[in-house]
């Protein structure tokens, strides 16, 4: 299974790739990722988050994908990041999408 997974932060990967300093907040859901790659069900994950970049970036761990959407303004609804969004969904192809933002 395909586990796609929509959160509000930036995990210390692909942080680290853009040169973002690595965040303590929303820990538990670093705690709940590395559980979340034990589970034998499931046999690649992909986290996608927004960021206050101009490009879109995919970043890969192991059997991990990182997506990093660029967003200006979380506030503001941007077509831009649905059609990327829409994107991400037919490049990974998922059998389940988890929304926590």
């Amino acid at each position: 299974m395909k586990l796609l997974w929509v959160v509000n932060i930036i995990f210390p990967y692909p942080a680290e790739k853009i040169g973002m300093k690595k965040t303590v907040l929303g820990g538990w859901m670093l705690s709940l990722l590395n559980e979340v790659k034990t589970n034998k069900n499931i046999n690649e994950i992909a986290v996608v988050t927004t960021y206050n970049g101009k490009e879109y970036k995919k970043y890969r761990d192991n059997n991990i994908v990182y997506y990093l959407i660029p967003c200006s303004n979380r506030e503001k609804y941007d077509k831009k990041v649905g059609i990327i969004f829409k994107d991400i969904y037919n490049d990974f192809k998922p059998d389940l999408i988890h929304i926590r933002y």
